[in-house]
């Protein structure tokens, strides 16, 4: 192979390793969604957040939790020590998710829109979901 050929191929491989890295992990198969709980139900799996959307106009966003679902409790650890592992997540059930929290909703694609994780980022100081 040539010296020309070689820097095509390396230019190649460098944007391609470009456009991994500057891919967003969530963006395949499904999108995020945040914003504070306004209401939940644990009993019926479904969660409503004030979200605030494209060009900052507010609104309520609505969803149902899948079955395997995962609830998280993200919060920052204690002490500078552990830069590589500055949060936490503990797994906890809807149920302990509180009116105010804010929370950051993954929700797959498709005919029905099921919400696949949800983390809590911020406590809001309310009281568990019913």
């Amino acid at each position: 192979m040539g010296r020309r050929a070689a820097k095509a191929v390396s230019r190649v491989a460098l944007a391609v390793t470009m456009l991994v890295w500057t891919t967003p992990v969530g963006s395949v198969g499904g999108e995020q969604h945040a914003g504070t709980v306004l209401s939940l139900d644990a009993k019926a799996g479904t969660l409503e957040i004030d979200e605030c959307g494209a060009n900052a106009v507010r609104r309520p966003f609505q969803v149902r939790l899948a079955p395997q679902a995962q609830v998280v409790l993200s919060e920052r650890t204690q002490g500078a020590a552990a830069f590589d592992r500055p949060f936490a997540d503990t797994a906890i059930g809807l149920a302990d998710v509180r009116i105010g929290d804010f929370v950051v909703v993954e929700v797959t694609s498709g005919a029905t829109p099921l919400a696949s994780t949800v983390v809590v980022t911020l406590r809001g100081g309310g009281t568990p979901g019913t």
